[in-house]
């Protein structure tokens, strides 16, 4: 049971998420109870779809990210 509705998909079953420096499948994803953006809700969040092999408006979304993330002291790392 769940406050949230959802249509399960199990397109989902296999996809690989990011958490704490690495990529993992879903399975795998964990986030320890002590963790602060899990106690405190200290995070930020950012869906960006990836269709034909490209991220699609990426650079709309850093830009808006940069936007939410500057005044709070945050900061992006462009990773390779």
């Amino acid at each position: 049971m769940s406050t949230h509705k959802y249509k399960a998909d199990n397109r989902n079953d296999e996809i690989l998420i990011y958490v704490n420096g690495e990529i993992v499948p879903r399975k795998d994803a964990k986030v320890s109870v002590f963790d602060s953006g899990f106690l405190l809700g200290d995070g930020v969040w950012e869906g960006i779809r990836y269709h034909n092999k490209q991220l699609v408006h990426k650079n709309e979304h850093f830009t808006d990210s940069l936007k939410v993330l500057q005044p709070s002291g945050w900061i992006l790392v462009k990773q390779k």
